[in-house]
């Protein structure tokens, strides 16, 4: 079982607002916001409790995720901004794996190729070129 693709894309989401200005904290509230589309049950079970670990993380106490966010040093943020990025790789490279599987070809190892790969997948899907 994978990611459903609209969990992969909330956590992608998640992930981009990691990058850009602002503190870690500001980010990291963003993210939560996003995050809050999802559960663990879009997840398939491996990466479940990892989810829950973020989640949790982000609502102690039954706090609202703003006032958990403000409450985190920048060291637990920062630490719960690593997990939600880790997450997102591993739900991406699941999702590759199966990809390369069904396709055939190799499974991508670097940035570059990654990207080429969904380009091309896109490409043909959508008849598009660059």
């Amino acid at each position: 079982m994978e990611i459903n693709s609209y969990a992969r894309e909330m956590l992608g989401l998640a992930a981009d607002k990691f990058v850009g200005p602002g503190s870690i904290k500001e980010r990291l509230l963003l993210a939560a916001r996003t995050l809050s589309a999802i559960s663990a049950d879009d997840f398939p079970p491996d990466l479940r409790p990892r989810f829950k670990e973020i989640h949790s993380a982000l609502i102690r106490r039954r706090r609202k995720i703003e006032k958990t966010v403000d409450a985190m040093t920048e060291e637990e943020a920062s630490a719960v901004a690593k997990r939600i990025v880790m997450l997102q790789r591993l739900a991406t490279s699941e999702c590759g794996s199966h990809w390369a599987h069904h396709a055939g070809s190799p499974r991508p190892s670097t940035v570059r190729e990654i990207w080429e790969s969904n380009w091309r997948r896109m490409s043909m899907s959508t008849g598009f070129s660059r």
